[in-house]
């Protein structure tokens, strides 16, 4: 198969990442590029933040200076985008 377009043009619009407990990585969202990180929950898995998620992703962010736009595309914005929950009414 022979691409049209460099791999790397690819990431920005088919590759998403999910953060749960990683200052660092949150940190590197320039170089992501903020629309392709989603906060990651995965309960009931004994390696998530649950039951402390809220605490969790509102510690992280304060941390590395998210401002409100990018707090919300993390927390529920690219998501609601990626899986296209607009369908089911799910809106900002």
């Amino acid at each position: 198969m022979i691409l049209d377009e460099p791999p790397s043009a690819y990431v920005g619009r088919q590759v998403f990442g999910c953060i749960f407990d990683d200052e660092a990585g949150l940190a590197l969202r320039d170089r992501i590029g903020m629309s392709n990180i989603c906060f990651e929950v995965d309960y009931p898995h004994a390696d998530s933040t649950y039951p402390h998620s809220e605490k969790v992703l509102s510690e992280m962010c304060d941390a590395v200076g998210l401002d409100d736009d990018e707090l919300y595309r993390l927390a529920r914005g690219n998501a609601i985008e990626l899986f296209g929950l607009q369908r089911f009414g799910i809106e900002r």
